[in-house]
């Protein structure tokens, strides 16, 4: 393992439960603006890099949804994960930076929600809708 992949799967393995969220959303964020960065310079293999990154942390978010907890939202959540997923993956396949920035923007939103549900519960938990598995 290179030493920038260790350094963040020990950030990841070490960062608190009720953050896990919201650090899989920046990560997904920053992947997003890098391939932005990569189609606008005509860079087709860092920007699919950066895009297959973003689109494993949203299906990583969306598989570690627990629907038995709370239906409803966990339904939201799944459909965002899935929208961002397809958007992901229609601008790679195009090349097409076009619907990134609103991406990115909808999941720093997203992202925002649950770093106040993490600040409102007191740090307790990583919410009544993900469990990061392994953790």
């Amino acid at each position: 393992m290179r030493g920038a992949q260790a350094y963040q799967a020990i950030a990841l393995d070490t960062t608190p439960r009720h953050r896990l969220v919201e650090v899989v959303l920046e990560r997904a964020i920053a992947h997003i603006a890098r391939a932005e960065e990569a189609i606008a310079r005509r860079d087709p293999a860092t920007a699919h890099d950066g895009l297959m990154r973003a689109q494993m942390a949203l299906g990583a978010l969306r598989t570690s949804l627990r629907r038995e907890v709370a239906p409803e939202l966990v339904d939201q959540l799944a459909a965002l994960y899935t929208y961002g997923i397809d958007r992901l993956t229609a601008a790679n396949v195009r090349k097409d930076a076009s619907e990134l920035g609103a991406l990115r923007r909808m999941l720093d939103v997203l992202r925002e929600a649950f770093a106040d549900a993490a600040r409102q519960a007191g740090a307790g938990g990583a919410g009544p809708t993900a469990e990061v598995k392994g953790r």
